[in-house]
């Protein structure tokens, strides 16, 4: 009997505020919605991301020194047991005229670790050849074959 009198109850409270009603289960779905994206793309970002660093073989952990290291610290490096050690760049920061600021990266075309994608053109081949950074590309003034 109770159980009639709460239907016919709530079948009347839902038709009186019929609007209301249908925000709030559409509000309730949004929410439902919007976290069963967050959840599912998680994983999605998680392979992507390993796939990434695997096929381009990048490194797990990078040493920096100001003042450069030497043969004593690239043989305790190469010590350390499993690790690839790869002695790889020096950065220098050049200042133009027009108050920008570039950084210039050394480069050594080993094929082993932090390897580049090439999204167009090729890697140098002479010695007056550089790579250029995509950053360089879309927001530099900086072209393939400018000097």
């Amino acid at each position: 009997m109770y159980q009639s009198i709460l239907n016919t109850m709530l079948g009347r409270s839902i038709r009186q505020s019929l609007g209301r009603f249908i925000a709030i289960i559409l509000i309730i779905m949004l929410g439902v919605l919007v976290f069963v994206g967050v959840k599912g793309i998680g994983p999605a970002y998680t392979d992507s991301a390993t796939t990434m660093v695997d096929q381009q073989r990048l490194a797990d952990v990078t040493l920096t020194s100001t003042a450069g290291l030497t043969k004593a610290d690239l043989r305790a490096a190469r010590q350390v047991k499993g690790a690839q050690v790869m002695a790889a760049k020096s950065v220098f920061a050049l200042a133009s005229t027009d108050d920008s600021v570039v950084a210039v990266s050394g480069y050594t075309n080993n094929r082993q670790l932090n390897q580049l994608i090439v999204k167009s053109g090729r890697l140098p081949r002479r010695v007056n050849e550089i790579v250029l950074d995509a950053r360089a590309w879309d927001y530099g003034r900086y072209r393939i074959g400018s000097t």
